[in-house]
Parts: structure tokens; C-alpha cells; sequence
């Protein structure tokens, strides 16, 4: 998985590590608490030039949600080829396409063009 970084030096540390903090982080929520938990994002932004707008993500589960995030994101670098460099998730491939693939999931979204808040 790793390949030839495997072998560097920071990632040897990383690899003996990892385990003993991830053996004493306390336990996640229980699958009833997950099966029960929802959460709403509430995103507002202003451009340069003064227009507004607001969008708004709500979904289910935040920990099975970003897993279903983590799958989607890898396999639309992988099979869909994203552009090379470094990029911020909505330069690298399509944001509207990317929320409506987390449709099934159940989560669902909106933008609102104009003033955050009314």
C-alpha cells in the first residue's frame, strides 16, 4: 500500500506509533448513537465583488458519512483522473457532482444565492 514509502524514516516512526495513540483514544459512539446522530453544515460566503450566498449540507451518521467521503474522493482521483498537483478537493474534481454522489447516503444539500442569513 505504502510502496517505497514504507521505508522512509518518518513513516517508520508513524507505523510504531499510530497503534499505541490509537489504543488510547477513548471508544467512538455506540451504533445506536450513530444510527440516531444527524448533522446540518451551514456554510456562508461573500466573494470579492460582494454577492453572497449560503449553502447548507445535512446528513446522517458523521462517522459512516466520512467514510463514504474518504471512498468517493479516491475513487474519483483514481478512475476519473484528476487534474496533477496540488488542489483543494473542489478543484480537483466537480463539487456539485461530488455532493450528488452522497445522495444515496442520505445527505443532501442546497446553495442559496444572496444575502446569508435572509
Amino acid at each position: 500500500m505504502l510502496g517505497h514509502l514504507r521505508w522512509h524514516p518518518g513513516v517508520q516512526r508513524a507505523l510504531h506509533i499510530t497503534p499505541a495513540i490509537i489504543a488510547g483514544l477513548p471508544e467512538g459512539p455506540t451504533e445506536d448513537s450513530r444510527r440516531t446522530q444527524r448533522f446540518t453544515y451551514v456554510i456562508d460566503a461573500t466573494a470579492v465583488d460582494g454577492r453572497q450566498a449560503r449553502g447548507v449540507v445535512e446528513g446522517p451518521d458523521t462517522y459512516g458519512t466520512t467514510a463514504v467521503i474518504a471512498v468517493e474522493s479516491v475513487r474519483r482521483l483514481v478512475i476519473d483522473s484528476a487534474k496533477p498537483g496540488v488542489l483543494a478537493p473542489g478543484q480537483a474534481y466537480d463539487p456539485a457532482g461530488f455532493l450528488d454522489s452522497l445522495l444515496p447516503h442520505g445527505v443532501h444539500w442546497t446553495i442559496d444565492e444572496g444575502t446569508p442569513g435572509n
